[in-house]
């Protein structure tokens, strides 16, 4: 026969005392892995953490008022310092290729009259009051530059007593002419209709020195600012490749050349502002 059965009374049925402890331990294990668990998903998702936490975080990395004021004074003080410079620098590129367009064009349109045939006037000088050539002054340069505003397919002339400002910007414009200008070599009043010049159909200005010689003028940007001569006004002579380029010669212009032979860093009548880069803007040298 079997032993009669010895378990305690106030005991679950079928519990032991193994069983309650087992029980326990494995509970406190779960509990500690679900706190790893949590632990491990909080270092890996920071986008789990609190609202203080993210508050705290944001605080630590913010600027304050006196900082960001600092800074912005500093780029302010560095911008005022480059950004004129860079400004300026880019104008000139402007100012140079507009200088350089008009000169092959302006020398393309000595080639295309002599291919199509287009006869310049032959250079006679005129005489001094002793009977005696005066180099480089002849009726004829004139007569020429009409000839070349029909190359440009001139939108406006001024050549036969037509207001001389609706084709040329005189008054407060650098003019290197010795008449009607101040101190700084500006014309003080409007152009008159002496001198012969032209719009052509891109808006430039051209307009001759005087009629009776080689040298002109062009405005690369028609009436608008500055009207400075090396800036947005160069000067252009009719020459004779003939003749070495010699814009003195009697020979029958074919071509241009820089009107003044070397760049202008200082202050003259022919750069009334300084820094005319006539020859380097050209050619990459000083000289012509």
């Amino acid at each position: 026969m079997g032993l009669p059965s010895t378990r305690h009374p106030e005991r679950s049925e079928g519990a032991t005392h193994v069983d309650t402890l087992d029980f326990a331990l494995s509970s406190t294990r779960h509990s500690e892995r679900s706190e790893e668990s949590l632990n491990e998903i909080l270092r890996l998702k920071p986008q789990g953490a609190t609202h203080v936490g993210m508050f705290d975080k944001n605080r630590r990395a913010a600027f304050t008022l006196a900082e960001v004021l600092i800074t912005l004074g500093i780029i302010g003080i560095v911008a005022a310092m480059t950004i004129p410079t860079v400004v300026s620098k880019i104008q000139n590129m402007v100012y140079k290729t507009a200088y350089k367009t008009a000169f092959s064009d302006v020398n393309q349109a000595f080639k295309m009259l002599t291919y199509e045939g287009t006869q310049f006037q032959k250079i006679v000088y005129l005489k001094d009051e002793n009977g005696n050539p005066r180099p480089g002054v002849a009726p004829a340069y004139g007569e020429n530059f009409k000839i070349l505003a029909q190359y440009f397919k001139a939108t406006k002339t001024c050549f036969n007593g037509e207001r001389g400002d609706i084709c040329w910007k005189c008054k407060d414009g650098e003019q290197a002419n010795i008449k009607n200008i101040d101190s700084n070599w500006k014309c003080t009043v409007e152009c008159q209709d002496k001198v012969y010049s032209f719009v052509d159909a891109q808006g430039r200005n051209w307009a001759m020195y005087s009629n009776n010689e080689p040298i002109f003028f062009v405005d690369t940007n028609g009436f608008k600012g500055p009207n400075r001569l090396g800036k947005d006004r160069f000067v252009f002579a009719m020459a004779a490749s003939s003749t070495g380029g010699n814009y003195r010669s009697d020979a029958i212009p074919d071509s241009v050349i820089p009107g003044r032979e070397m760049d202008y860093t200082y202050k003259t009548r022919w750069c009334p502002s300084g820094e005319c880069y006539y020859i380097s803007w050209l050619f990459g040298r000083s000289r012509y």
